[in-house]
């Protein structure tokens, strides 16, 4: 999905346990402003986007997480992972990540230091 494009039911139900190249993809420190995240979808409603992000299983601390955003007028929820403390390294972690989670239209996005 692009951005601002919303599904209506998660892509894969199936439970899949990523393998990330964990020297790419350290944690965001507490003290930066921003941060970096990796957008895998969007959904309608919360439930679906939910259910797509308790599916995928990453080892590290990069972890899926949805984040409900105002969008024209209605409300979608994103399934994110991150939070990542440089463009680079977002980049390189959602190169391994989306190919593994059979989605080509992920992208990235520079978000306050905090989740949500």
């Amino acid at each position: 999905l692009s951005e601002g494009s919303v599904g209506s039911s998660p892509r894969k139900a199936a439970v899949r346990a990523l393998k990330v190249n964990t020297t790419a993809s350290k944690p965001a420190q507490e003290n930066n402003p921003t941060q970096w995240a990796i957008n895998v979808a969007a959904f309608d409603t919360r439930s679906h986007a939910d259910e797509m992000a308790s599916s995928i299983l990453i080892d590290g601390e990069q972890q899926p997480f949805v984040s409900d955003v105002p969008l024209a007028s209605r409300q979608v929820y994103r399934v994110r992972i991150g939070m990542f403390a440089s463009k680079s390294e977002a980049v390189d972690a959602m190169m391994q990540i989306c190919p593994q989670l059979d989605v080509s239209d992920c992208w990235l996005e520079n978000l306050p230091g905090n989740r949500n």
